[in-house]
């Protein structure tokens, strides 16, 4: 059924979309954005003549100098200022070929006037875009009915709440047919969406069997049908409202016969360091549960993160290629579909793919939730881990196929810490928090101020013995919240006869700093703390626990997921792990990390060593080098000490090659504007910028 994902059946023969970085202003009917921007171009039939696309700026914004790009093609030759009146940016009919396309607008400060250095908002009075003859003018109160479209066709999932779906959305009624030949009998579902004003019915014919169902306005109802085997024709029509959208989400073939295939469970700890976890020497009460499950798994003593943060992490996980590779958070502001995911190929070969994110940098808006059937982002900018889980139970409760992919992420030990009451006890973190409520800032911090956890973060408050105690006794009793979660999943899998089947990983995206080098939080560097990732892997059928020394890396669980899928390996960074190496000797003798400065990601001065870090680890040496120093240690995992390099910064970059080249030796254009207003909010709110 992948045919039907990020399918957009419309009478528009193209229909472009704001991206989110559009901000609107109902008052005054002004589009603006800050840095760069861009329009989501969905070519379903290719235009005789020239796309265009209109801008009427405001007077200001008149005076300031953008460049355009088509799927990163230039389409002007130099930095141009808007005329008062309107500018049209061309697009040649060559280029408008059918599919997705992107139209990327950039501020160029370097060639604005002095005095308009300041101004950010690039505001324009009307948009437009014209298709042989016909124009089409963007409209402010059809904002969030275009993102709607705009998700679907650039991130691959869409849905008006938190759950976001992959699948075909009509817009206004209308029906669609298509031939599909089953090699077997099923049971052919879908998620169904009305986002409209007024009920709908949706119909489902295959063959000589057929299904229907009427949903109320913004109502999510599931479908299924029963399948024969063989060529039949597939028809699908929506009655409802005109200018509704209507959405066939998660379409699905599930097989009528048994499986014996490998359930795949991924669960990423975010914000959690390796020392705090039982299995790893922490403490007994932080992570019962994780202790009992390693002592049918297998614990890996030399894992490390690719970043120390969500989203370049995560997409090395999800793609097994290094940051660098695949750009996200290092040039891009997302996840591109340059590089096919880990969910992607598990849904291409018949897995149920579902993802749940407990936090704002691993939500569908990044790119990350490609392949996915289904995909559920945060409540805002973080989800707790309970109401997490019970999605999750949800979700099992209507499936649990053998071919399953599950993708989990739990946030709660992210800042700010603030655990269950029952979870603090363990730590003492009410009696901690008493000797510092009175405390400046800190005052502010026991009560819930992210600012005033960003001022510690920045340097602007001192970090005191009794406040650093404080922070890591809630901190803990925030780990200890996420582990009873974690049981929670592991004894919902059993349940559910899934568990011991399955290939699950458990593991951090990157660590925390508590106080090391007078440092928290998790930017700017590549210190142990942040990137020593706890890695638990239990294969299928486990059941006696085994600890491995291989040197392993986030970008070996994209291939270790597909082998153990039984699919084909595609040679990228990682390696596949396997049961029978976890006590071997290593077929590799380094690994890389990277921390870089982005748009989504700027670093804080204090803690800032430069712009762009690469890490070399091995075994019992690792390296941190920059343009124009780097540092080395000796030791292992808990116990580096510093040691002189042996090689100078200026020859292990180079060594590094195309790794360490920065994204204009690429050729690539790196998305360093400003942030929008809604971005700004959700990173401060998690402490990433001030």
């Amino acid at each position: 059924m992948r045919f039907l994902d990020r399918l957009v059946l419309s009478d528009r023969q193209v229909v472009a979309v704001p991206d989110g970085r559009w901000e609107t202003d109902q008052k005054t009917g002004m589009w603006s954005f800050r840095g760069m921007a861009r329009f989501a171009c969905v070519v379903r039939e290719a235009p005789e003549r020239e796309l265009t696309f209109a801008f009427v700026p405001d007077d200001p914004t008149s005076l300031l100098s953008f460049t355009a790009s088509w799927d990163e093609v230039p389409i002007l030759d130099r930095p141009e200022r808007p005329s008062p009146e309107g500018s049209v940016l061309r697009i040649p009919a060559r280029l408008a070929t059918p599919g997705l396309h992107t139209l990327r607008v950039d501020r160029v400060g370097a060639a604005d006037p002095p005095d308009l250095h300041e101004q950010l908002d690039n505001r324009f009075r009307e948009l437009s875009y014209t298709v042989d003859s016909r124009r089409y003018r963007f409209k402010i109160e059809e904002v969030d009915r275009e993102r709607y479209i705009g998700m679907l066709a650039a991130r691959s999932v869409t849905g008006l709440g938190p759950r976001k779906m992959t699948g075909c959305v009509f817009e206004g009624p209308r029906a669609a047919t298509a031939t599909i030949d089953l090699e077997a009998a099923g049971t052919m579902s879908f998620l169904l969406e009305n986002n409209s004003t007024a009920p709908a019915r949706f119909s489902l014919a295959v063959g000589d069997a057929s299904a229907s169902r009427v949903l109320a306005p913004k109502e999510v109802r599931p479908m299924q049908l029963a399948v024969a085997a063989g060529e039949q024709e597939m028809r699908l029509e929506a009655a409802g409202v005109g200018g509704g959208l209507f959405l066939w989400g998660a379409p699905r073939i599930a097989p009528a016969r048994p499986s014996d295939a490998t359930p795949i469970i991924l669960v990423t700890l975010d914000t959690t360091r390796r020392d705090v976890l039982s299995p790893y020497g922490g403490p007994a009460e932080a992570s019962p549960r994780l202790e009992a499950f390693a002592r049918r798994a297998t614990v890996y003593d030399n894992a490390w993160a690719a970043s120390p943060w969500t989203l370049p992490s995560h997409a090395s996980i999800f793609t097994g290629l290094y940051p660098s590779r695949h750009g996200a958070g290092v040039w891009e502001d997302h996840l591109t579909a340059d590089h096919a995911t880990v969910a992607t190929l598990l849904n291409d070969n018949g897995f149920l793919t579902a993802g749940f994110a407990g936090g704002y940098l691993s939500s569908a808006v990044w790119g990350v939730a490609r392949g996915f059937q289904t995909y559920r982002d945060p409540e805002g900018f973080e989800t707790r881990g309970d109401r997490l889980i019970d999605a999750v139970g949800k979700l099992l409760k209507r499936h649990h196929p053998r071919e399953l992919f599950l993708f989990v992420n739990l946030f709660d030990p992210h800042a700010l810490y603030r655990a269950p009451a029952e979870f603090e006890e363990r730590f003492s973190v009410a009696a901690r928090r008493a000797r510092i409520e009175r405390l400046p800032v800190w005052s502010e911090l026991v009560a819930g101020s992210d600012d005033a956890f960003r001022q510690l973060i920045v340097g602007d408050a001192e970090l005191t013995p009794d406040g650093l105690e404080y922070l890591r006794a809630a901190y803990l009793a925030e780990v200890a919240f996420m582990d009873h979660q974690l049981g929670r999943l592991f004894d919902m899998l059993d349940g559910y006869g899934l568990l011991d089947p399955a290939l699950v990983i458990v593991v951090a995206d990157h660590g925390e700093l508590l106080g090391e080098g007078g440092f928290l939080s998790h930017c700017c560097r590549l210190d142990p703390e942040l990137v020593e990732a706890p890695l638990i892997i239990k294969w299928p059928f486990q059941t006696e626990g085994r600890r491995s020394t291989r040197l392993v890396s986030h970008v070996d669980l994209f291939a270790t997921m597909l082998a153990a899928a039984g699919l084909q390996v595609i040679p990228r960074d990682g390696l596949a792990l396997a049961p029978e190496d976890s006590s071997g000797p290593t077929d590799r003798s380094v690994v890389f990390m990277e921390e870089h400065e982005s748009r989504v990601h700027p670093l804080f001065e204090n803690m800032t060593v430069a712009p762009h870090l690469y890490g070399l680890q091995q075994l019992a040496w690792r390296e941190v080098v920059w343009e124009g120093g780097g540092s080395c240690a000796v030791g292992a995992p808990g116990s580096w000490q510093e040691a002189a390099c042996v090689v100078d910064w200026a020859t292990r970059l180079a060594e590094l090659g195309e790794l360490a080249k920065l994204p204009s030796d690429r050729g690539v254009a790196s998305h360093q504007g400003a942030l929008s207003e809604e971005e700004r909010r959700n990173l401060e709110a998690l402490g990433y910028v001030r």
